[in-house]
């Protein structure tokens, strides 16, 4: 695993040098299998990094070879204002020439969390076919105050899942929406690149923790086998 921490004090800056990497993960993949696969990251920061990819880096990924798959979502309708669907859509999908056919969100119209797991588990086995693991050609995660990546929590069953590709998992009471659908660790670390995106100084501490693999968080579990990158404003890393 090679691990590389950047540090920006310009978020201008700090998103756009990132878009240039994935333009760049892009080019290479679709130059050497003729696709780009790409898991998405929820929440709220990545939103800048989006509208910087349908903005400025539009015409700099070929849309129509790009495949959009998601981290981590909320257990509630796509339409819903927790989704993470809705808020890449919002931010990203909906501004870029990217085929229908080549978005796949997390079906959360399913009757339950665990059946929308198992069925997103199908599609992704439909998509990388006779692989072991899926190879995302990258991941994007944030990191929670908390140390979770992904809706990967401490004490969750999900932290120690080896065998499925996606499960379902329960957030802490603290948060709104509870019920969730993740990637597991087997499926983020054969990712060839890894992105972490951590802003705000109120996770400064947990990065630093984090990096320094103390306290046991579910981020420290990040591993690729690939490139791992981490970027954030928070200098000193």
């Amino acid at each position: 695993m090679m691990k590389k921490v950047l540090a920006f004090e310009d978020r201008k800056k700090l998103f756009h040098e990132l878009c240039s990497l994935i333009s760049d993960c892009a080019g290479r993949a679709i130059d050497t299998n003729g696709r780009f696969s790409m898991a998405l990251s929820g929440g709220r920061t990545p939103r800048t990094l989006y509208e910087t990819l349908s903005g400025e880096f539009v015409d700099r990924i070929d849309w129509g070879r790009t495949f959009l798959f998601w981290g981590d979502e909320r257990f509630v309708p796509e339409d819903h204002i927790e989704s993470n669907y809705r808020m890449a859509a919002e931010a990203l999908i909906s501004h870029v020439p990217i085929p229908p056919e080549n978005v796949f969100p997390v079906p959360t119209r399913a009757c339950s969390a665990g059946r929308a797991a198992r069925t997103y588990e199908k599609q992704l086995r439909r998509f990388f076919r006779e692989e072991d693991l899926p190879g995302f050609d990258l991941v994007l995660l944030g990191l929670g105050e908390d140390g979770h990546v992904a809706s990967l929590y401490s004490g969750d069953a999900g932290m120690e899942e080896t065998t499925r590709w996606v499960t379902s998992a329960a957030a802490p009471e603290t948060y709104a929406v509870k019920e969730r659908i993740t990637l597991t660790f087997p499926v983020i670390n054969n990712a060839r690149t890894v992105v972490m995106l951590v802003t705000g100084e109120k996770k400064r501490e947990i990065l630093g923790r984090v990096l320094k693999n103390e306290g046991g968080y579910p981020a420290a579990k990040v591993r690729p086998a690939g490139s791992f990158f981490v970027f954030t404003d928070l200098e000193g890393f």
